[in-house]
């Protein structure tokens, strides 16, 4: 396969990425229930990004700082989420 259509196929796969968050995305900003949904696993996803984001960055890997960006996007529209209408409690008693 040629650069080009690999970086193509590349690009299809970020987009499906992003799509394939969406119903969770719509169960917590449509239903306001985050109920069952963890902030620690999501947390650990954003972390995930982050370090591919670095990662891609220093090795000068174009495609995979722009999934990387995306995906931290996504996750933290549904951290935000989580935090806004879960059931996330933060206090040490």
């Amino acid at each position: 396969m040629h650069k080009a259509q690999l970086d193509k196929v590349g690009y299809f796969m970020i987009a499906i990425g992003i799509i394939a968050n969406l119903p969770q995305i719509y169960q917590i900003f449509f239903t306001h229930s985050a109920e069952d949904i963890s902030l620690l696993s999501w947390c650990a996803y954003a972390g995930i990004n982050a370090f591919w984001l670095w990662f891609a960055i220093e090795r000068k890997i174009k495609i995979l700082a722009y999934s990387a960006i995306a995906g931290l996007f996504v996750k933290a529209i549904m951290i935000y989420g989580i935090y806004l209408y879960g059931t996330v409690d933060f206090s040490f008693t």
